[in-house]
């Protein structure tokens, strides 16, 4: 190859290359669709004995009240769609609100579901919390759900770092979702896939790129 030759070569190579970068980024912007936010104010976690915090997490978050043993799937379909998928992000928080009665119910829970679904529980954070506390802190939500008679939230809720209520605002199948119904299937997969792109979102915006690749994580295949 003459020097002519590598010359032209060398120009149009720095001509297309720009070209191709910005392709290549138009392609990853159009496939990435942030998760729909709410113009809703979240209260942040009353004190608890966990010192949890909602607060630069990305939470997902279920009020369970009185008969928290007729709802233990809400515990089982959130770890088979939520906690075995992303286990290892360190950001991501099963979080469960619910009575100081309901302490051995929730052992109970969490012990069969360790037993029968080889669970790691030390994900999933319990907040208990009188009647009251409760009752107030669920209509701090101000998501105009109300709680069923036992105070059963119908909704399980996603949050971002900012204690902002994600969702969907036109679902093709149920229209605007505040929340998902974890007790259905069909929606805790339209959850696993917002919680995907909400910890892409969560990435970009916190410069994670590094700490997630150390983590294997693998946001783009699905199991």
């Amino acid at each position: 190859m003459t020097s002519k030759t590598k010359k032209y070569s060398l120009l149009i190579a720095l001509f297309f290359m720009p070209i191709l970068a910005l392709l290549f980024f138009l392609k990853a912007q159009y496939n990435f669709k942030p998760v729909d936010a709410f113009e809703t104010s979240i209260l942040e976690l009353p004190k608890n004995s966990e010192e949890l915090s909602l607060k630069k997490n990305i939470n997902i978050i279920s009020f369970l009240g009185h008969d928290i043993l007729n709802n233990k799937n809400v515990f089982f379909n959130l770890n088979q769609k939520i906690n075995k998928r992303f286990k290892v992000y360190k950001h991501l928080k099963l979080v469960v609100v619910t009575l100081d009665a309901n302490k051995k119910a929730v052992n109970d829970i969490l012990s069969e579901l360790q037993q029968t679904a080889d669970a790691d529980i030390e994900k999933w954070n319990i907040v208990y919390l009188d009647e009251i506390a409760y009752k107030n802190y669920y209509n701090g939500f101000n998501v105009n759900i109300a709680l069923d008679k036992n105070l059963n939230a119908p909704l399980t809720f996603l949050i971002d770092e900012n204690l902002v209520l994600r969702g969907r605002e036109d679902d093709k199948d149920n229209g605007r979702m505040l929340g998902y119904d974890a007790n259905d299937v069909s929606q805790v997969n339209k959850l696993k896939d917002d919680v995907k792109m909400l910890l892409k979102e969560f990435s970009v915006h916190n410069n994670e790129n590094k700490a997630n690749r150390k983590s294997n994580i693998n946001l783009k295949d699905e199991e």
